[in-house]
C-alpha cells in the first residue's frame, strides 16, 4: 500500500508539471480534457463543441436524456515513436458505458450497450493504443461514444501518452476508486467474522451480533463500488436495474442492523413492534421499486426511497432523547464515532470550494472511519470487560486462598482439641485430674495451674502424682510423647 501511496504523489505531481507536453525522457503525456471536443449527439449531425466543465453533464445533449454520443478532439504527435511502442488513453469514469476509436479504429469498451446495457460507472477507462494505429508527427483522433440513459457524465481527465505514465496514473486512480474499497470490504468482513466470534463466546451481548450483521452488509454493500473487476464477473448475471434494486435491499438492512445494534449497544429497552412500525414507510417504498420497469423512474423511486431511511434515524434519536439519563454508554460511541465522518464531510463542504484545483473527496469514507471507530470502542469495551472479570477472578482467587488457609489452620485446631479430648476420656481420671491434665496439655505451669483453679500448689503437686500413676508417666514430656504416640 505504501508504494501505491508513494506513485500516487509522483504521478499527481507528473500531471502538474508535465502536463500537454512531450517530456524530455521522450515520454509523452498529453491531457486531452484540457481541450476543446466535438460533441454530436444520437439522430442529429450537428456537432457542437464543449469543454471539460460541460463532461459532468451529458444528459442535456440528448432530448429525453437516452441514446448516444460522440466526443472527439484530435492531436499531434511530436515525436516519432517506435513500432513497437505502446501508448495508453486515460478516460476517467464514465456514465453509462462506452466504446473508444483512435483514427476510426475500435479499441475498447467498458461497461454494455444497449439492448443488454450495463452501467460500469465505478471502472476507470484504460485503453492501450500500439505505435501503428498512430500518425507519426501527424494529426491523431481521439473519439468516445458513449451510451447515456437518464444520466452520464465523464469524471475524470482525459489523457493520452506513454504506456508507462499512463498506467501509473490508471493503477494510482484504480487504487483510489476500486482497490481501496475492495480493501475496505475484505477488512470489515473480517471484523464482522471477529464480533461474531465474540458474540458466540458471550451470546447476552447481542450488540456484538447485531454489529457482526451491519459489518457482513456493509462489506456487501462495498461491493457496489468493484463488483464489476471482480475476475469471472459476468455482465448477464443481473441487469442494471436488478443490481439497483438489490443493492436497495442492502441499504435497507445495512439501515435496519445499525439501528438494532444501536439499541443494543445502548442498553435500550427492546420493543420490536416499534422497530417494526418506523419500518413501515421505507419498506412499502422498497417494495415500490420492486414494481417499476422504467430506468429514470427507478432512480427517482430509490432516491425517496433512500430518503425515507432517515425515519429509523428520526426514531433512534428520539429514543436516545427519552432514554438520557440511561443513554451514557452510547454517548461515547456517537461523539467519537461520528467525528471521523464529520470531519470528512467538512472537508469536502470546504477545500474542494475554498483552494482552486482541489479536487480530493473524501466523505466517501466517512462510514468506513465511523465503523472502525464503533469497532475500536466495542473492542475496548470487551478489553475493559474482561479485564474486570480477570480481577473479580483473581480476588475471589486470592480470598478463597486465604480462606482456606484459615480453615486449614482451625482443622488444625479442632484435630489437636480432639486428640486432647480423646486423651483425657481414654483414662479413669477424677474431675479435678481431668481439668489440671487439660491446663498440661495446654502448656500451663504448675503455678498457672494453681492460679487458675484457685489451688494451692501442694494440692496440684498431690494431683499430678495421682495422674502420673494412671497415665503411667514420669514427667510432663511423656505425656505429650504419649499425646502424639496414642493417636
Amino acid at each position: 500500500m505504501m508504494k501505491r501511496v508513494i506513485l500516487f504523489l509522483i504521478v499527481i505531481f507528473s500531471f502538474f508539471s508535465c502536463s500537454n507536453r512531450d517530456t524530455d525522457s521522450g515520454d509523452i503525456f498529453i491531457k486531452l480534457s484540457d481541450q476543446n471536443w466535438e460533441l454530436k449527439a444520437d439522430g442529429t449531425e450537428k456537432i457542437i463543441t464543449i469543454s471539460e466543465e460541460e463532461f459532468s453533464d451529458l444528459t442535456v445533449f440528448l432530448d429525453d436524456g437516452k441514446g448516444f454520443l460522440e466526443i472527439s478532439t484530435t492531436f499531434t504527435l511530436m515525436t516519432e515513436p517506435e513500432e513497437d511502442n505502446l501508448f495508453a488513453f486515460y478516460g476517467g469514469r464514465i456514465i453509462v458505458a462506452d466504446e473508444l476509436y483512435v483514427n476510426d479504429s475500435l479499441l475498447g469498451r467498458t461497461g454494455q450497450f444497449p439492448p443488454d446495457w450495463h452501467n460500469d460507472w465505478n471502472k476507470d477507462r484504460f485503453y492501450i493504443i500500439p505505435a501503428p494505429l498512430l500518425n507519426q508527427r501527424g494529426e491523431n483522433t481521439i473519439r468516445l461514444k458513449i451510451f447515456v440513459n437518464k444520466e452520464g457524465l465523464i469524471d475524470g481527465p482525459l489523457i493520452f501518452g506513454s504506456y508507462n505514465i499512463i498506467e501509473q496514473f490508471y493503477l494510482t486512480r484504480r487504487f483510489l476508486h476500486q482497490d481501496i474499497n475492495a480493501f475496505i470490504s475484505v477488512i470489515f468482513l473480517f471484523f464482522g467474522f471477529y464480533n461474531l466470534f465474540i458474540y458466540l463466546r458471550r451470546k447476552k451481548d447481542s450488540e456484538f451480533f447485531w454489529f457482526a450483521v451491519l459489518l457482513f452488509i456493509f462489506s456487501l454493500n462495498q461491493s457496489s463500488l468493484f463488483h464489476t473487476s471482480i475476475p469471472g464477473f459476468n455482465y448477464q448475471i443481473l441487469s442494471p436495474m436488478q443490481w439497483m434494486k438489490f443493492y436497495a435491499v442492502v441499504e435497507f438492512s445495512l439501515t435496519y442492523s445499525a439501528l438494532r445494534f444501536f439499541e443494543s449497544f445502548g442498553r435500550f429497552p427492546v420493543k420490536k413492534g416499534r422497530v417494526l412500525l418506523v419500518f413501515v414507510i421505507p419498506v412499502l417504498s422498497l417494495l415500490i421499486t420492486f414494481f417499476i420497469e422504467e430506468y429514470g423512474m427507478l432512480r427517482k423511486s430509490l432516491g425517496y426511497f433512500e430518503i425515507t431511511l432517515l425515519i429509523p434515524l428520526i426514531y433512534f434519536l428520539f429514543r436516545l432523547y427519552l432514554n438520557r439519563k440511561e443513554s451514557a454508554r452510547i454517548i461515547p460511541l456517537i461523539t467519537f464515532g461520528f467525528i471521523p465522518a464529520l470531519i470528512t464531510i467538512l472537508h469536502d463542504l470546504t477545500l474542494p470550494h475554498l483552494i482552486q484545483g482541489y479536487s480530493i473527496f473524501i466523505s466517501g469514507a466517512g462510514l468506513p472511519l465511523f465503523l472502525l471507530t464503533t469497532n475500536i470502542i466495542l473492542a475496548h469495551e470487551f478489553v475493559k470487560d474482561r479485564n474486570m472479570i480477570d480481577e473479580i477472578n483473581l480476588n475471589l482467587e486470592s480470598l478463597v486462598q486465604e480462606r482456606s488457609r484459615e480453615l486449614v489452620k482451625a482443622n488444625e485446631k479442632l484435630n489437636e482439641h480432639n486428640k486432647k479430648d480423646r486423651l483425657i476420656d481414654k483414662y479413669d481420671l477424677t474431675p479435678r485430674e481431668k481439668e489440671i491434665l487439660r491446663y498440661i496439655l495446654n502448656g500451663y505451669t504448675n503455678d498457672e495451674i494453681a492460679e487458675g483453679l484457685s489451688i494451692s500448689i501442694r494440692t496440684i503437686n498431690t494431683h499430678l502424682y495421682n495422674l502420673y500413676r494412671k497415665l503411667e508417666v514420669h514427667s510432663r514430656v511423656e505425656i505429650f510423647s504419649l499425646l502424639n504416640n496414642s493417636f
